[in-house]
Order: C-alpha cells, then structure tokens, then sequence
C-alpha cells in the first residue's frame, strides 16, 4: 500500500474518505511493522478522554467542566460529546474567557 486511505481500504479498518480512519490504519500499521506484539478494541476508533478546562473562566464564576456533555460513549472514551452553557446563565460560549 502506498498511501493511508488504500491501507484503510485493504485492511478493513474503516471508510478511506474519513480523516480518522486512514490515521488510525497507517499508526496500526506502523507499529505492527515493528514487530510490537498489539491489541486494539473493536470497533476501532479515536475517543475523547476529557475536556481540559484549566484557564477557562466564566462570568458568573461557574465551573466551565459541567458544560460539557458526553453525548455518546462514556467518560474518557466518548465519541461524541457538546459543550454548551445553560440558559439559566445568561451568557454563551463566546463569553467563556480561556487565558482571559
């Protein structure tokens, strides 16, 4: 194989027009070609560990962590997750300061 998206194809390990799919093929690849004895879950994928909120600020003080959702999956391997500030705040994302 000579690009991600033909290896990704050939191995089954996903959709070839996906950014993540040939990634994740071309590093399997990488380390199998090592000679690394490896294991990965099934189905493959990337997974969201956690939102890192550290100099993040909010008006009102609130923590910016609780607006954050994990929509599906769970916690530190979720596949898809929002984050958004309740009404009841009275502001939006754009007023979340990060590093001021």
């Amino acid at each position: 194989m000579t690009t991600k998206e033909a290896l990704a194809q050939c191995s089954g390990l996903g959709d070839p027009f996906r950014n993540s799919d040939p990634q994740i093929a071309a590093v399997i690849n990488g380390a199998a070609g090592t000679g690394t004895s490896i294991t990965f879950q099934d189905p493959i994928g990337l997974y969201i560990d956690r939102l890192v909120t550290s100099g993040m600020t909010a008006p009102d003080g609130a923590d910016p962590a609780s607006f954050w959702t994990v929509e599906r999956g769970g916690p530190g391997h979720a596949v898809r997750a929002s984050f958004s500030v309740p009404k009841q705040h009275g502001y939006t994302v754009g007023d979340v300061k990060i590093a001021g």
